[in-house]
């Protein structure tokens, strides 16, 4: 099981990826969109329990796809630096600087060799 406890500020949301069973053995860092409500494009997606898949995306290749969300389709966790640089999704990194994320590749790619095809993900 994997979690992101997150912390909310007015133009971004960040967070801290960990896993309960040390899969992955490094400290992970989320950045999200503030939370306004759900909205598609503009919000991070609700705190709660889903379950994220391997996935291969026109766009940012492999990634993971979070599943069942709330009213908005097509949330990704992928590589990503800043809040521009998503529309809803997660972006991981293995090192923060304010609302930045650094070695944001680096996260993922170790996320997809440590993680089975299929992961539970809590959001707090």
């Amino acid at each position: 099981m994997l979690r992101i406890e997150r912390s909310y500020y007015d133009d971004f949301t960040s967070g801290i990826l960990t896993s309960d069973n040390k899969i992955l053995n490094s400290l992970i860092y989320t950045l999200e969109l503030p939370y306004i409500n759900n909205q598609n494009n503009i919000s991070c997606i609700p705190a709660g329990k889903y379950i994220i898949k391997k996935h291969s995306s026109p766009k940012f290749k492999s990634c993971f796809l979070i599943t069942n969300v709330k009213d908005r389709t097509d949330i990704l966790i992928h590589a990503g630096n800043t809040t521009k640089d998503t529309h809803g999704c997660i972006l991981v990194g293995l090192k923060k600087q304010d609302n930045t994320i650094l070695d944001s590749r680096k996260a993922l790619n170790l996320m997809l060799k440590c993680l089975p095809n299929e992961s539970e993900l809590i959001i707090c």
